[in-house]
C-alpha cells in the first residue's frame, strides 16, 4: 500500500467478513484485518479475525463468469470444493503455514460438504465435457491428458483426510445419499486406514494425490514432513489393496540433498508403483520456511519461481550437490519404470 498508490485497502488473511464490512461502508480503521490509508500514514489492524464457523459462508457463485457466453460457461470445470481452511502441518517447502495460521485450521461439517456436492450435481454437471491438458505435456503423454466426461469433484484442501472420523462421515453420507459422483483429493498416507480406503473405492474416488516428496528418511526429517517411508508404504499399499488409484508427488533438489538421497527416492518411487507420478524440482517459494532459511544462509535465489521457474526444467535452485545425471534419472522416472500413466 505504501508503494502502490492506486490500492486503497489490503485485507490480511481471511477476507470474507472484512470485505463485507468494507463494502457495507464501515470505517476501515475499525475492521479487523484491514490495512488502510490514514492521511500520510498507514492504519494496520493486523490479521483478520478467524472465522470459526466456515459453514456459515455462502457457496461460490459459480454461474457468475464475466465476459463469456452462456455456451462457453458449459465448458468450464467448476467442480472444485474447499472443505478445509488451512493445514496443521509444518513442511518447510510449503507456504500454507504462512498463508494460514497452523493453529487455526478450520473444517466444514460433513453436512455442508455434501450439500455443496449435491448443488454441483444438480446445477453444473455435464457429462459431455472434454478437457485437453496436452499442451502442457510432452508428446508421449498427450493422449493420456485428454480427459473425457470430466465430471469429477476435486477437493482442493491441503489435506482432505486430516480427521479420519470426519472423512468417514463424508464418505458414508455420499453412499447413503446415493450421490454417485466421481471425486479426487489431496491426502497424507498417515491419515489413511483400511476402512477409509474401502470407502474411497465405494464412493468412486478416481484418484488420491499423495505427497511422498522423498524416499530418504533423512530428507523427510529435514523437510519437517512428519512422516517416514514406512508410513508412506503402508498408506500406498492400503490404497492399492482397495483398488484406489493414486498420484505420487516427488521432489528433488532440497537443500543438503545428495545423489544418494535422490537415488533412494528413485528406488522408493519404483517400489510404491503409483498410477501417476508428479516429479518436480524444488522451488523455494516466497513465504516458506525454506525460503527464509536460504536467505539467512546467504543463498542468492536468482530465479524467481513465480516468474521464470518451471519445475521440470532440471535446473536446481536450492541445491549444489545433486549431479545432472541423477537428476535426469529422477525426472525420467515415468519412462524408466513404465508404470506411471502421466504427470497429473
Amino acid at each position: 500500500i505504501k508503494r502502490l498508490k492506486a490500492i486503497d485497502y489490503s485485507v490480511q488473511r481471511e477476507g470474507e467478513m472484512a470485505m463485507l464490512s468494507l463494502v457495507n461502508g464501515s470505517d476501515p480503521k475499525t475492521i479487523s484485518g484491514v490495512v488502510s490509508r490514514n492521511g500520510p500514514s498507514i492504519c494496520n489492524n493486523g490479521d483478520a479475525n478467524v472465522n470459526m464457523d466456515i459453514d456459515s459462508l455462502p457457496l461460490p457463485e459459480r454461474d457468475k463468469f464475466w465476459g463469456i457466453s452462456e455456451s462457453d460457461k458449459k465448458t468450464i470445470d467448476v467442480s472444485y470444493i474447499c472443505s478445509i481452511r488451512g493445514c496443521p502441518y509444518r513442511c518447510n517447502y510449503c507456504a500454507s503455514p504462512q498463508h494460514w495460521k497452523r493453529d487455526s485450521t478450520q473444517y466444514r461439517s460433513p453436512e455442508s460438504v455434501i450439500s455443496e456436492m449435491r448443488h454441483l450435481k444438480e446445477h453444473y454437471w455435464d457429462t459431455n465435457k472434454e478437457f485437453d491438458y496436452s499442451a502442457s505435456a510432452n508428446t508421449e503423454l498427450k493422449a493420456n491428458l485428454k480427459i473425457r466426461d470430466n465430471t469429477i469433484v476435486y477437493f482442493v484442501d491441503d489435506i482432505f483426510t486430516i480427521k479420519k472420523k470426519r472423512v468417514k462421515q463424508i464418505l458414508k453420507m455420499m453412499i447413503d445419499q446415493k450421490l454417485d459422483m466421481n471425486w479426487k483429493c489431496e491426502a497424507r498416507t498417515d491419515h489413511l486406514d483400511e476402512e477409509i480406503c474401502e470407502l474411497m473405492a465405494q464412493t468412486n474416488c478416481n484418484r488420491v494425490k499423495l505427497g511422498f516428496e522423498s524416499g530418504s528418511d533423512r530428507m523427510l526429517k529435514i523437510m519437517q514432513k512428519d512422516e517416514n517411508k514406512d508410513d508412506m508404504m503402508r498408506g500406498a499399499k492400503m490404497l492399492k489393496d482397495a483398488g484406489v488409484p493414486f498420484t505420487a508427488y516427488f521432489m528433488a533438489g532440497f537443500p543438503g540433498e545428495t545423489d544418494d538421497d535422490l537415488l533412494k527416492t528413485i528406488e522408493f518411487a519404483n517400489q510404491i508403483e503409483a498410477d501417476y507420478y508428479s516429479l518436480s524440482v524444488v522451488a523455494p517459494y516466497y513465504g516458506t520456511k525454506m525460503y527464509y532459511n536460504l536467505i539467512e544462509d546467504g543463498v542468492e535465489l536468482d530465479k524467481k519461481p513465480w516468474e521464470y521457474f518451471f519445475h521440470q526444467t532440471g535446473e536446481l535452485m536450492a541445491n549444489t550437490k545433486i549431479s545432472k545425471k541423477v537428476l535426469k534419472k529422477f525426472l525420467n522416472l515415468n519412462e524408466l519404470n513404465n508404470k506411471g500413466k502421466g504427470y497429473i
